[in-house]
């Protein structure tokens, strides 16, 4: 015997969440962004720490500063 698959049950459900997003109304407004300067609550240090093997040099964290691109 083979089952069959009825759609039928499904519409009013998919109709009913299509119409419940419209609950939200026209006069919703965007919250304004919030008032920050950076990533962290805390400024960041001028360097991290460094250590005596290779490729253990300190970083810098430079504010408003481009990436640099290297070619190819």
């Amino acid at each position: 015997m083979r089952a069959v698959h009825r759609a039928g049950g499904w519409l009013p459900a998919i109709g009913l969440a299509a119409l419940s997003g419209c609950a939200v109304g026209p006069d919703f407004e965007r919250p304004t962004a919030p008032d920050v300067t950076g990533y962290t609550s805390a400024p960041l240090a001028q360097q991290t720490a460094s250590a005596e093997v290779a490729g253990g040099e300190a970083q810098r964290f430079v504010q408003a500063l481009d990436i640099p691109q290297y070619p190819d």
